[in-house]
């Protein structure tokens, strides 16, 4: 109820006689058969969800109403309200022009987004689709025997590189003696493949 009250002293009033007459009145009703206590627990169940979960993301919403409101909306509808016959579609256009304004800005960042998006999955595809015809290239040049030897030392570089970096960050690896020696008691390159 809290939402509303700084509208309108009419609606502080409403508030006023619902808190002093009405709420006493609905809980003794709700409350007295069972159907209706449940339909109430059903009822304080879910206003428990709303005030956890959707009140704190609506809230910024709100107050931004709120202010707008206060300060836009609520003279307009005040001139409107106190005498119709002295309104003029021209109170109304700034309020149109903005909303207009608005509407034609969401549209054109919609189809700004489309277009970023499109442009991205072209991409992407454009290198899935090149990706596998290289290596159907690949294989098709080099059979599948040589494609499988070209593939195992590509994984012998990637390999290499990791124990490389692993020697420079001070952790296990292969030093340049250590590598030399074992050359030397097998008496030939290391060579894995």
């Amino acid at each position: 109820m809290d939402f509303f009250q700084d509208l309108s002293p009419t609606f502080q009033t409403l508030q006023s006689l619902y808190a002093q007459h009405l709420a006493p009145t609905l809980t003794l009703l709700l409350t007295s058969t069972p159907i209706l206590r449940t339909l109430h627990a059903y009822t304080l169940h879910a206003l428990s969800i709303y005030y956890t979960t959707l009140y704190p993301l609506l809230y910024p919403f709100y107050a931004l109403l709120r202010l707008y409101a206060r300060h836009t909306l609520l003279p307009l509808l005040q001139i409107l309200l106190d005498d119709p016959s002295s309104f003029s579609p021209s109170d109304f256009l700034p309020l149109v022009t903005i909303l207009a304004a608005g509407l034609m800005s969401l549209v054109a960042l919609r189809m700004m987004v489309r277009t970023v998006v499109f442009w991205i999955r072209l991409g992407l595809r454009l290198a899935w689709w090149g990706a596998v015809l290289g290596v159907g290239a690949w294989v098709y040049q080099r059979g599948v025997e040589g494609a499988i030897k070209d593939a195992g030392w590509v994984l012998g570089l990637i390999q290499g590189l990791g124990k490389e970096g692993e020697r420079r960050g001070g952790k296990k690896g292969w030093e340049a003696g250590e590598r030399a020696r074992w050359e030397r008691e097998q008496g030939g390159r290391y060579d894995r493949w």
